[in-house]
């Protein structure tokens, strides 16, 4: 899953991402807008909603590719990987964190965040200044989450026979 801010450039790059990461081989790679579930309930506000899908998929993801673009609004990008850290603990075993370092990316709030998972190495952190080593991390994470992911993985290919 690859998340990040879907201000329109930011959100171009996220795609370009998604489309060479599949190209590549890896095939079940998405981002949120991916997905139609969880449905939209009844009365329930656009904010809201996007905040429960986003939620929904981050907690039903294999690996979480966090990416933060510089100069976009990485609000929403900031919020799945607190909640991810919050409460998903051992999801941090498969997530990247993408930092763009050309320009700000977040506030201080969230680059404290991400220096403290840095530094406990609570989660992969990579800075990137293009998109060619977005996509390098990206694909090294990827391989590096095949490990962990392995007896899951296994276990959910005997039930789809």
């Amino acid at each position: 899953m690859i998340l990040g801010s879907y201000q329109e450039d930011s959100v171009k790059v996220l795609k370009r991402l998604k489309a060479r990461l599949i190209r590549n081989g890896w095939a079940r790679c998405r981002l949120v807008e991916d997905f139609d579930a969880p449905t939209r309930r009844d009365g329930e506000e656009e904010d809201a909603y996007l905040t429960r899908k986003s939620i929904y998929w981050v907690e039903r993801s294999d690996a979480c590719l966090f990416v933060f673009n510089a100069g976009a609004d990485n609000e929403s990008v900031g919020y799945e990987l607190k909640h991810a850290s919050d409460h998903l603990p051992a999801k941090l075993e498969t997530a990247l964190v993408a930092v763009d370092a050309t320009g700000p990316y977040a506030s201080t709030l969230v680059r404290g965040h991400i220096q403290r998972l840095r530094t406990e190495k609570t989660a992969r952190v990579a800075l990137f200044r293009d998109e060619e080593t977005l996509y390098r991390a990206s694909r090294n994470a990827a391989f590096s989450f095949l490990k962990p992911l392995a007896p899951v993985l296994a276990l959910r290919g005997q039930h789809f026979k």
